[in-house]
């Protein structure tokens, strides 16, 4: 098998076997890319056990001589292995859970109700509560850790003293403004139903976040990559439709990853949509090119003579291995496009969201508002849209001074 082609399988495997997308495709970058460049210095395509140890020597050569870490060496080392096993049996090994620790019985409590009551009220998605959890989880065993059993001693210097040690672990701008968001709303809701007599007053601080001007897809990249899709298999079929309806409407890949058969209307003309991420309710373009390839992929790919659908299953796209049921986890439509991008020729530090950028763009340059932009992306707040204005270069050079003229003082 070519070895590209085992790299990417070995980090499907690994998200499928229930590693972290960003965990698998971490792995990726350090390690499995540099076994696939291993194998083009030995000037071979096809995957050679003898190319994979001449990488794993060169990585204890690296840690006799101190270049990394003995955490590093074990991970590079550890994944070297699990690919070899990976290459015999096509199965990469399921990580080991190890045991987090938790909270008393006490915070535990407060930390599940409160999480269900927020998800209700403000109707979150199993990753927002996720996240809200693993903060306030954390912040709670802190409190413990430094001898405070509950809630009844908790005030504002308590809490400065816990955002001094995010700061001194290395959290950085992003995460300290996600805690304090979180905090804020959990102290204020404990104050409310009186588990707390006196609400802490330390949430009004100014976080500073590094926001980056992430670029957008070029379009000669993404033609490429539908362009090397095999639509004969299911599986290419499948893969061609997501990335064309990311491309082409800009939907999120939580947003594909549960779109329904109903919310096709093949007689209007529209893909109708309530949005996972803002709770709005959208209606997006059934283009011609999006029709065929989904109607190519429901009528033969979806279903076939080899896959076996679970009753009821009415999700659009379905995984290509059994049992052949939905995606629980957005990310992994993230991976296919990734992966493709990979085979492409392509490096996968651009996302899918990326494609939503190129969409932005696109729609910018073509002479549309940022209100209407904003409408087709779903933005709730028209702020979020005003980013791809830094993306319109040209548009940005039209509106710089000219200096020509005026003397410049010594």
């Amino acid at each position: 098998m070519k070895i590209q082609e085992l790299a990417l399988k070995a980090t499907e495997s690994m998200i499928s076997n229930g590693y972290k997308p960003i965990t698998a495709w971490y792995t990726y970058e350090n390690v499995l890319k540099n076994v696939v460049i291993e194998h083009e210095r030995q000037n071979t395509d096809e995957y050679s056990e003898k190319a994979v140890s001449t990488y794993a020597e060169a990585v204890n050569r690296r840690y006799r001589n101190k270049e990394i870490s003995y955490s590093h060496y074990r991970f590079l080392i550890g994944s070297v292995e699990k690919f070899l096993n990976f290459a015999k049996t096509g199965m990469w090994r399921k990580p080991v859970q190890g045991h987090k620790p938790k909270a008393n019985r006490y915070f535990t409590e407060v930390s599940e109700a409160l999480a269900n009551e927020f998800a209700e009220v403000s109707n979150w998605t199993e990753n927002t509560k996720s996240r809200y959890l693993g903060c306030v989880c954390k912040h709670f065993l802190w409190l413990e850790n430094n001898g405070y059993y509950d809630l009844q001693k908790i005030d504002g210097d308590v809490i400065q003293r816990y955002f001094i040690y995010l700061l001194d672990a290395g959290c950085c701008g992003r995460t300290i403004l996600n805690t304090k968001g979180y905090l804020r709303r959990t102290y204020e809701c404990l104050y409310e139903k009186k588990i707390i007599d006196v609400l802490p007053n330390y949430f009004q601080f100014h976080v500073p976040v590094e926001k980056k001007i992430l670029p957008p897809v070029p379009q000669s990249e993404t033609a490429k990559v539908l362009s090397l899709i095999d639509r004969t298999t299911s599986k290419g079929k499948r893969d061609y439709a997501i990335i064309l309806l990311a491309a082409v409407t800009g939907m999120r890949q939580s947003d594909i990853s549960n779109l329904r058969l109903k919310d096709i209307c093949w007689e209007d003309g529209k893909i109708r949509l309530v949005q996972q991420k803002t709770g709005q309710f959208s209606y997006l373009p059934l283009t011609a090119d999006i029709g065929e390839a989904l109607k190519d992929y429901i009528l033969k790919g979806r279903k076939n003579s080899v896959v076996e659908i679970p009753e009821n299953e009415d999700h659009v796209f379905l995984k290509s291995t059994a049992p052949y049921d939905s995606y629980k986890n957005a990310n992994s439509i993230g991976s296919i496009y990734k992966s493709r991008r990979i085979l492409a020729g392509f490096n996968s530090n651009n996302g899918m969201h990326a494609l939503r950028r190129s969409l932005g763009r696109d729609m910018l340059l073509a002479g549309n508002s940022v209100e209407q932009i904003a409408q087709v992306l779903g933005h709730r707040d028209i702020d979020s849209t005003k980013q791809y204005l830094s993306i319109d270069t040209e548009g940005l050079r039209k509106c710089a001074l000219d200096f020509s003229g005026i003397e410049v003082s010594k």
